[in-house]
């Protein structure tokens, strides 16, 4: 990455969310599917880091090593940018 600075590591939210489900049904419900929508809707790199913070507090009270599992994989910086505005082109215009 350091030969291309510009360089953007996109996550698909598909396919991160269909292993996530697939991986953890037994607490994967509607409230954990509703959490995972709300992180992809962020605006911005700072309400995605807010949010992630968020749920990532609430989700290690009952299912904590889910939740260090997932930090490890979908929330570390490298590989967080599966939210609206990593991809640039959504940035276009705006």
């Amino acid at each position: 990455m350091d030969r291309f600075p510009d360089y953007v590591a996109l996550n698909c939210y598909f396919h991160m969310t269909s292993h996530q489900e697939k991986e953890h049904k037994k607490f994967y419900d509607e409230r954990m599917h509703d959490d995972m929508h709300m992180l992809h809707m962020c605006p911005s790199k700072h309400a995605f880091k807010l949010l992630s913070i968020a749920l990532f507090n609430l989700w290690k009270v009952d299912h904590a090593s889910f939740a260090e599992g997932f930090h490890g994989s979908y929330l570390s910086e490298d590989w967080s940018s599966w939210y609206l505005d990593a991809l640039p082109m959504a940035r276009v215009g705006m």
